[in-house]
C-alpha cells in the first residue's frame, strides 16, 4: 500500500511538470508580434496579437498597413485588419490557423512566429 502511494505521488508529480512546461509554451505564445516588409511595389508593417482563448485554442487579431508603390510614387497608407482562429499543435510547436490554413511555426526561445517567408518578432 505504502509502494502504491509513493508510485501514484511520483507519476502525479511527473504529470504535473509535462503540464507546467505545457502551459509555459502557450503562455509564451500569447503576446504582440511584428513585421516589417518590402518591395518595390509596396511597404507593409504587420502586428499579430495572439491571445489564448481556452487550451490549445487562440485568437489571432492581425493588422496590416501596407503603402503601394506605382510608378515611383508612393501611395498613402491602408489598412487592414482580420480576426483569425488557431489550434496549438504540441507535437510540432506550430498554431494552425483555421480560416486561411496558414501554419505559424514558434520559436519561444528566440521569440519569433515563421508565416510563410515572414518572421515576426515577439515584442511583448
Amino acid at each position: 500500500m505504502k509502494t502504491q502511494l509513493i508510485l501514484l505521488a511520483i507519476v502525479a508529480t511527473l504529470c504535473a511538470a509535462c503540464n507546467s512546461k505545457q502551459n509555459q509554451i502557450q503562455s509564451a505564445i500569447s503576446g504582440t508580434y511584428i513585421s516589417a516588409s518590402s518591395s518595390d511595389v509596396s511597404t507593409a508593417d504587420d502586428t499579430l496579437m495572439i491571445s489564448q482563448l481556452i487550451d490549445n485554442l487562440f485568437i489571432i487579431n492581425h493588422m496590416t498597413g501596407y503603402r503601394t508603390i506605382r510608378n515611383g510614387i508612393t501611395f498613402p497608407k491602408r489598412f487592414k485588419k482580420e480576426t483569425l482562429n488557431a489550434v496549438y499543435d504540441k507535437g510540432h510547436n506550430v498554431l494552425n490557423e483555421t480560416t486561411n490554413g496558414r501554419v505559424m511555426v514558434i520559436d519561444p526561445d528566440r521569440r519569433t512566429l515563421q508565416v510563410n517567408k515572414a518572421t515576426y518578432h515577439k515584442i511583448n
